[in-house]
C-alpha cells in the first residue's frame, strides 16, 4: 500500500540501491586539489597518467577516486577498490591549480631532459655542429690554400646541387603518394608498432 506521501509500508533494497554498480560520491575541485597536494611522486604519476587519485594509502589498504568512466573501469578490471568519482575535467583543473607551475615547466623543458637531441632549444645537434665545424675548416682551408677561380668552381657546384634538391624536393611533392603493397615489408619501426598495436 502507497500512502499520500509516497512512502509505503514496506520497502525494499532492490529499490533504493541500483543493480548495475555502487553510488560513489563525486569529489569537487577542492577536495582533488587537497588530494593531490599531499600525493608523493610515484602515486601523483598514477594520478595524471590513469586518471586515478589515491586518497588512502596504508598497509594494506589502498582506496582511489576515479576521474572519469574509463579510470572507473580501469580500476574496476585491475581490483583496485574506488570510493569516489569525479569528471576528468575537474581532475585538470585540479593539477593546473596545485601544479601549474611544474607541469609549465616540464612541458617547457621536459623534452630538453629527456632527449635533448630532439629539443628545439639548440639549433644544431652535435653530428651538425661537428659537419658545420668540418665543412668551414674544409672552406678556410680551401679559400686560403686553393686559387680563387677553383673555389669560386667549386662554392658555385656547391650551391647549384643545393638549389637543385631543393627544385627536385618540391617537384617529387606534385607527385601522388605511392601504392603500397601488401607483401612489401613494413620498416622494422613500423612492424614493430603495429606488433605492439596487435594489428
Amino acid at each position: 500500500m502507497i500512502e499520500p506521501g509516497g512512502f509505503g509500508e514496506s520497502y525494499s533494497v532492490s529499490t533504493i540501491v541500483p543493480q548495475d554498480g555502487n553510488v560513489l560520491p563525486r569529489l569537487e575541485t577542492v577536495a582533488l586539489c587537497d588530494a593531490l597536494r599531499r600525493l608523493p611522486a610515484d602515486e601523483l604519476h598514477l594520478a595524471f597518467s590513469r586518471k586515478l587519485v589515491p586518497l588512502v594509502s596504508l598497509p594494506g589498504v589502498s582506496l582511489y577516486a576515479a576521474c572519469g568512466l574509463a579510470a572507473l573501469e580501469d580500476a574496476n578490471a585491475q581490483g583496485l577498490k574506488v570510493i569516489a568519482t569525479a569528471e576528468a575535467g575537474e581532475l585538470v583543473a585540479a593539477a593546473r591549480a596545485v601544479h601549474g607551475a611544474k607541469l609549465l615547466h616540464e612541458a617547457t623543458f621536459g623534452l630538453l631532459r629527456r632527449s635533448p637531441e630532439f629539443s628545439a632549444r639548440w639549433r644544431l645537434t652535435d653530428a651538425q655542429a661537428w659537419i658545420g665545424l668540418v665543412l668551414l675548416v674544409l672552406s678556410v682551408a680551401a679559400v686560403a690554400f686553393l686559387p680563387f677561380i677553383v673555389t669560386w668552381i667549386i662554392a658555385s657546384v656547391v650551391s647549384g646541387a643545393f638549389f637543385l634538391s631543393v627544385i627536385s624536393l618540391r617537384l617529387l611533392c606534385l607527385f601522388p603518394p605511392l601504392n603500397v603493397q601488401d607483401n612489401i615489408a613494413l620498416p622494422l619501426v613500423l612492424a614493430g608498432q603495429c606488433k605492439i598495436a596487435g594489428l
